[in-house]
């Protein structure tokens, strides 16, 4: 006589085992307490709606309007002084880069980038073509560090 290896059901470490045929499986007995599903359940929706809310975040990047006033090249740096709302700012980058593009004096639109999504370790901004002096041309000029003057 076969004695019972889990003596109670709700043992969660005990192995039983069933006759099937030929061959014999052992099978964890283990007890599920009803709100493990509901608990991954909300973890999912979480975990979705986090990441709904920093896409959120990434595509509501509003464009602002600058202007250039002038462009000056100093030991591989290219500075570009802008206004954006009436105050002074620089835009800086690393020459040679692909993405750092001498800008010339006029207007601009510019987009802040996110903390930690740019090339730069400074508040990271691209920059691109005025719609109104450049009609359906949207692609982006250069990625610069914004510096406050």
């Amino acid at each position: 006589m076969s004695r019972d290896p889990c003596p109670t059901v709700t043992d969660r470490n005990c192995l039983r085992s069933k006759h099937r045929g030929d061959r014999i499986e052992a099978e964890r007995a283990r007890f599920d307490p009803k709100g493990a599903h509901m608990k991954k359940g909300t973890m999912v929706f979480l975990l979705a709606l986090f990441l709904l809310s920093g896409l959120g975040k990434a595509l509501a990047q509003e464009k602002t309007a600058i202007t250039v006033k002038g462009t000056e090249l100093n030991n591989g740096v290219v500075i570009v002084d802008v206004l954006k709302a009436g105050k002074g700012f620089e835009l800086q980058c690393n020459q040679g880069v692909s993405s750092c593009t001498p800008l010339k004096s006029g207007k601009y639109q510019m987009v802040e980038l996110p903390s930690n999504s740019g090339m730069y370790d400074c508040k990271d901004v691209q920059i691109y073509p005025d719609p109104s002096s450049n009609p359906g041309a949207d692609q982006k000029i250069g990625e610069y560090c914004l510096v406050a003057k």
